[in-house]
């Protein structure tokens, strides 16, 4: 790769990570619905997160909060609805939208000690 293709990249991810930051809505869930063969584990799910605010998703186990997390990171796919996070498409943007947020899993993959 030429180091002007490099920059030209370079450039095109700044501009990308300004108009992300600008997103209103952080995160958009509109009817979001997810099965595991017949267990429904999220159905018709809908909320909007606005750039800034604190938002915390709650309930029972299985009540599908690991679900629409995955799905926000790009890391499931949805049944039924949309998602979107930063103004992306987790599934069809992870590439652009990766750099622009941070996963804390449920289990490390560290060893004891």
């Amino acid at each position: 790769m030429s180091a002007n293709m490099q920059t030209t990249k370079q450039k095109a991810s700044l501009q990308a990570a300004g108009s992300l930051a600008l997103a209103e809505e952080a995160i958009v869930v509109d009817n979001f619905s997810k099965s595991y063969g017949s267990r429904q584990v999220v159905d018709q799910l809908q909320f909007t997160v606005h750039n800034g605010e604190i938002f915390a998703l709650l309930g029972p186990n299985g009540a599908g909060k690991t679900t629409t997390v995955e799905t926000l990171e790009g890391y499931r796919t949805l049944d039924q609805g949309s998602v979107r996070v930063l103004g992306l498409n987790p599934i069809r943007d992870a590439q652009a939208l990766k750099p622009h947020i941070g996963v804390m899993l449920q289990q490390d993959g560290l060893y004891p000690g």
